[in-house]
């Protein structure tokens, strides 16, 4: 019965939305509260099959309307369909990789980017709605950051690669086109959010070319400079040091083995925020054990959830996954 629901739902209900039907936020909330409560009817774990049958409905609908549309998505309700999906499946932790996965595949094909879900986690959903008109879906800045490592868990499981240039990056590392193609960790770092950047590079996020998960020895992320230059500069002045900003330093020192700061300035400030094994005295051996495990774990798909299966000691695990100096 359920399921029948479901699918009249998408037939009908949906068809005869208008085109800007789900422009605004409360409408989505509004279709995703309606399909919650028809997915609450069901018994035990029928919850769980027709919440992917919700998703996949939704994604079914935007790949028809495409479809009628020569492959050029009509944009409208039928693009803002696949965000009540997403809505829809954080709200349940729906657990099947591959309907999210694919619902994912839907948007990055339209969109090229995840801008929609990335920047409500790392500026906060009020900031992204003055900034692009779009407002998130997501209640506040925490429901943004556990919605965003919902997804990058399950865009991991599936391997789920984008092609953006020629190049396949993982979610986590998929520019956003809006603010000047910077990378989800540069823009988290350099705007001082260091929870979100903890999550980013805690799923094995890039500061900038190169390996998934890796840095080139002697050479030094552009968000790092850019943050130690600022910080010299406010240092001059005799400004306040915003410590979110030392704090995203530190977090990116733990990601990567060493860094080459070759300005007297970057010197300058580096003595006063950052450990001398970071850049300037040779990095302890725990330290580079950690970057090197972290690699591999990277190039095996198993960033951050593979720490946990490690046979290391327990009281190491949260130092391997960046929760600890």
């Amino acid at each position: 019965m359920v399921e029948s629901i479901i699918e009249v739902f998408f037939d009908t209900v949906f068809a005869d939305l208008e085109r800007d039907g789900l422009a605004k936020r409360y409408k989505r909330r509004c279709i995703a509260d309606y399909l919650s409560t028809i997915i609450s009817a069901s018994e035990g774990s029928k919850c769980e099959d027709n919440c992917a049958l919700a998703v996949t409905s939704a994604v079914r609908v935007h790949s028809i309307a495409k479809a009628d549309n020569g492959q050029i998505c009509p944009l409208g309700k039928h693009h803002n369909v696949l965000y009540v999906a997403a809505k829809l499946s954080f709200d349940w932790r729906l657990s099947d990789s591959q309907v999210i996965a694919a619902m994912l595949k839907q948007i990055f094909d339209c969109e090229k980017t995840f801008e929609r879900i990335v920047i409500a986690a790392i500026l906060g959903p009020l900031v992204t709605r003055l900034l692009s008109g779009w407002q998130a879906d997501y209640q506040d800045e925490q429901e943004s950051l556990n919605a965003l490592d919902y997804y990058l868990q399950h865009a991991t499981t599936e391997r789920q690669t984008y092609k953006i240039s020629g190049c396949n990056l993982r979610m986590v590392d998929v520019p956003m086109p809006a603010y000047h193609d910077a990378l989800p960790a540069h823009l988290a770092c350099v705007m001082d959010r260091p929870t979100a950047l903890l999550l980013l590079l805690r799923h094995g996020a890039r500061l900038g070319p190169g390996e998934h998960g890796v840095w080139t020895q002697g050479a030094s992320p552009v968000a790092l400079v850019q943050q130690l230059l600022r910080l010299h500069e406010i240092m001059q002045s005799g400004g306040s040091v915003p410590s979110a900003a030392i704090d995203c330093l530190r977090l990116i020192m733990r990601a990567l083995p060493h860094a080459a700061l070759g300005d007297e300035r970057l010197r300058e400030t580096a003595e006063i925020v950052l450990p001398k094994t970071r850049w300037a005295e040779p990095p302890e051996l725990k330290h580079i054990a950690r970057c090197a495990v972290r690699r591999e774990l990277g190039r095996g798909w198993s960033l951050p959830d593979g720490i946990e299966k490690l046979n290391v000691p327990t009281t190491l695990k949260p130092y391997l996954d960046l929760m600890e100096d």
